[in-house]
């Protein structure tokens, strides 16, 4: 007779503990003001930035009565009450971070090596690294000798010796492109499929820029190619400090991505069971299914770049058309960064007309 209530007051117990065990919350509050140096009476619309920021905490799970958005001609003070502490340290980047999302057609590796080839020589040509290797002291006379020839080939280049001092000048006069960029080809010199063109040191990237943007490259490159960088360094890289660069394709007449983030309805960070892959979630609308559908039919065995902020994060190869209007994009996505983008991409393609940053912030334990 004395089993039953003993075991009942045994449960009881254990729900009293596990249930009402007090949960942590806190007051946020944050002043927000444009990014320094772009501030103009003209163009600050306090009204559409705040509808953003709103719509951006709720998508993230925060009721909108916790919320407290109040403008003044300079700047916001946001105040968000009863939230736990992952959700304050991922509330600055939902508000300081665009979230543009671009899906763009791309170029493959051994379409862009023939003319990354080309560029290198007419640098050589152009001796556009004459004086940079000048500047590097040394006592050694550096003969310079800009007779590459067109014929030459990656092998060429990639087993050329540089083991001496004046070899390697040598080498950085006449292979300008090459001596900073690293192409993607196997170990017999042959292009590795992806959009994937290059690797460049995080310090070299705008020397890189510099030069694919000269005007005297201008006719070696295809009219619809664009040069994108990756978000994050490349991760099988142990140093950690070469990026990727990618190259896309503009396809349409104006020059935009043929599809964007305006065709999502909703986003969602989801984790992998057999590991800690993170992955976004996205499902698109009826016209976004139709066009994502049209993609991916025509570019079957080919990449696609997930384009976010001018960033790429992924760069999947499509095996069949979907359909579905349903996509998963992987992008080395940490839990919380996740999280804001998928809060970010849910809100639709509205980003705020200028960059923000927060100036102020405090976090307080709720009473």
């Amino acid at each position: 007779m004395i089993t039953k209530p003993v075991l009942f007051i045994t449960i009881a117990t254990i729900l009293f503990l596990s249930g009402c065990a007090p949960k942590q919350s806190f007051d946020l509050k944050m002043t927000i003001e444009p990014l320094s140096g772009i501030y103009t009476e003209k163009i600050f619309n306090f009204g559409e930035t705040g509808n953003i920021i709103t719509k951006r905490l709720i998508n993230l799970g925060i009721d909108s009565e916790n919320i407290d958005l109040r403008t003044f001609t300079d700047k916001m003070i946001l105040t968000v009450v009863k939230i736990d502490t992952a959700k304050t340290e991922i509330i600055e980047k939902l508000i300081t971070i665009p979230g543009k999302i671009e899906f763009w057609e791309t170029y493959e590796n051994s379409e862009i090596l023939p003319f990354l080839l080309q560029a290198n020589i007419r640098l050589g040509e152009m001796k556009v690294n004459v004086a940079n290797v000048i500047e590097e002291k040394t006592k050694e006379t550096i003969t310079v000798d800009t007779s590459l020839k067109e014929k030459s080939e990656i092998t060429d280049l990639i087993n050329a010796d540089t083991t001496g001092d004046a070899s390697a000048k040598e080498y950085k006069i006449n292979n300008p492109l090459f001596a900073i960029l690293i192409p993607r080809v196997d170990a017999n010199s042959q292009p590795l499929p992806s959009c994937l063109i290059g690797l460049v040191a995080l310090k070299d990237t705008a020397k890189v820029n510099r030069y694919l943007g000269m005007k005297e490259l201008k006719y070696i490159f295809p009219r619809d190619l664009r040069f994108y960088w990756s978000h994050s360094p490349y991760k099988y890289d142990e140093t950690q400090t070469l990026f990727e660069l990618h190259a896309i394709k503009a396809t349409s007449l104006l020059g935009n991505a043929p599809l964007s983030g305006d065709v999502i309805v909703s986003a969602k960070a989801i984790t992998s069971k057999n590991g800690p892959d993170v992955r976004l979630d996205l499902s698109m609308n009826h016209e976004g299914a139709m066009k994502w559908g049209n993609i991916t039919k025509e570019n079957i065995n080919r990449c696609i770049a997930v384009v976010i902020d001018g960033y790429v994060r992924s760069y999947p190869r499509v095996m069949n058309e979907i359909t579905s209007g349903n996509t998963e994009i992987t992008g080395n996505f940490s839990l919380a960064e996740a999280r804001y983008l998928s809060a970010i991409l849910s809100s639709g393609s509205e980003i705020p007309p200028f960059k923000l940053q927060v100036t102020g912030k405090q976090v307080l334990q709720h009473k």
